[in-house]
C-alpha cells in the first residue's frame, strides 16, 4: 500500500529517528503556521472593522507575503510530518477534519481575492457586509485549525 511505502521511505525513517530532525521540521511547521495565522488574523481583523485608519491596501501589500510564505512553510514541513505515520494520520478524525478545513479557508480566501467587493474595498477602504462575513468565516476556520492541530499533536 502507498501509505507503508511513504512511512518505511528512508527520509520518515530519519525523521522518526533523529534526535533533532523531527522536533526542528516541527518547529519549522508551527513557524510557518504562526506566520500564516498572525497574518490571517490580522487581516480578518482589519476587514470586520479593527484599526480601520490602516489603509488596507497596505496592510494587504505587507500581509498577503508573509501568509503566502507561511502556508508554504506550514505544507511543505506538515507533509514530512506527515509521513512518519501516515496511517494513523489518515485514521484520525481530527487529521481529516483539518485537511477539510485548511481547503475550505484556501477556498474562502480565492474567493475573497477574486471578488469584486475586494477590489473595491482595496481602492476605498472600506468593507461591505459581505466580505466581514468571508473575514469572520476565516478567523473562525483558522483558530479552528489551529486547535485541531495541537489536539493531534497531543492525541
Amino acid at each position: 500500500m502507498f501509505v507503508e511505502l511513504i512511512e518505511q521511505s528512508e527520509l520518515a525513517q530519519a525523521l522518526r529517528q533523529s534526535l533533532w530532525l523531527y522536533p526542528v521540521v516541527n518547529a519549522l511547521h508551527i513557524l510557518g503556521f504562526a506566520l500564516l495565522l498572525g497574518s490571517a488574523i490580522t487581516l480578518d481583523l482589519r476587514l470586520l472593522g479593527l484599526w480601520s485608519k490602516v489603509p488596507l491596501s497596505g496592510l494587504v501589500y505587507v500581509l498577503r507575503p508573509i501568509m503566502f510564505v507561511g502556508f508554504i512553510l506550514a505544507t511543505s514541513f506538515g507533509l514530512l510530518l506527515f509521513i512518519t505515520n501516515a496511517a494513523d494520520y489518515l485514521n484520525s478524525s481530527l487529521f481529516i477534519s483539518k485537511l477539510l478545513l485548511i481547503a475550505l479557508a484556501v477556498f474562502n480566501a480565492v474567493l475573497l481575492n477574486q471578488s469584486s467587493c475586494w477590489s473595491r474595498a482595496l481602492s476605498t477602504n472600506h468593507c461591505n457586509l459581505r466580505l466581514k462575513g468571508q473575514a469572520l468565516v476565516s478567523l473562525i476556520l483558522w483558530i479552528t485549525i489551529m486547535f485541531l492541530g495541537r489536539f493531534i499533536g497531543y492525541r
